[in-house]
């Protein structure tokens, strides 16, 4: 009895824990991906780049020797209406001017959600356009930004981890410390170096903040949990019975 009510055990623990919510592969400056699909919230939290910017999502694509094939954008995540600039007095609070459209419509608290895809890699990136530029009808003026330094120009990391950078117009230099993000501990911030500015690498350009969004069990799982219980109360009960 003992023998069988151990592999039952055994059997049922070993569900639960290949049920739990595995861990990211990586998810900062090296870039971003998962073991299984994953959800995350995006919250914007401001903007002190003088740029009109947008905040996207792209897929990466490598061959069989990790070379980079292509970069291709996924979803618009955040998107500024016009330049918002701390100089000018507009710091891109949530629900206020700079921040427009986000995942092609308004969203007045600026929160949008994107699902990461198991095994492919991701990164983020920020599209900046100049002061007057239509987003809509003209290219933007400046290049990319991504948040994995190997796609940047020059290999720079553009993007923190885990911090919301310095001070308006000076560098940010703890910048190599925050190269990585554990979203399984809380919510991480993210921000941005534009490049602007004389590339002043002050990293907090445009912020946002992401937050996992942990999945409820399923039923199964609940219910071997629950058999797991009643496994240790029957084990228990026999034992006092000897």
């Amino acid at each position: 009895m003992k023998t069988q009510l151990s592999i039952l055990l055994t059997a049922i623990a070993g569900t639960v824990i290949s049920a739990i919510p595995a861990q990211a592969f990586y998810f900062g400056t090296y870039g971003i991906k998962f073991d299984e699909d994953t959800n995350i919230n995006f919250e914007f939290n401001q903007s002190y780049g003088g740029f009109k910017t947008d905040l996207n999502v792209y897929e990466v694509t490598r061959d069989v020797y990790d070379n980079v094939i292509s970069i291709d954008e996924e979803e618009l995540l955040f998107g500024e209406v016009k330049a918002a600039d701390a100089s000018i007095g507009a710091t891109g609070a949530p629900g206020s001017d700079p921040i427009g459209t986000v995942a092609g419509g308004t969203v007045p608290n600026s929160l949008a959600s994107f699902t990461f895809e198991a095994g492919k890699e991701y990164t983020l990136g920020i599209v900046n356009y100049g002061y007057w530029q239509d987003k809509e009808t003209e290219d933007p003026y400046y290049t990319t930004v991504y948040s994995t330094s190997e796609l940047n120009s020059g290999g720079t990391q553009q993007a923190v981890f885990g911090s919301s950078g310095g001070d308006e117009l000076f560098e940010f230099t703890d910048a190599s410390l925050f190269t990585q993000g554990d979203l399984y501990a809380g919510m991480v911030d993210i921000s941005f170096d534009d490049r602007g500015n004389g590339n002043d690498k002050d990293f907090q350009d445009f912020t946002i903040k992401a937050t996992l969004v942990k999945s409820t069990p399923e039923p199964t799982v609940l219910a071997g949990l629950s058999m797991i219980a009643g496994g240790m109360f029957l084990s228990r009960f026999h034992k006092k019975q000897k």
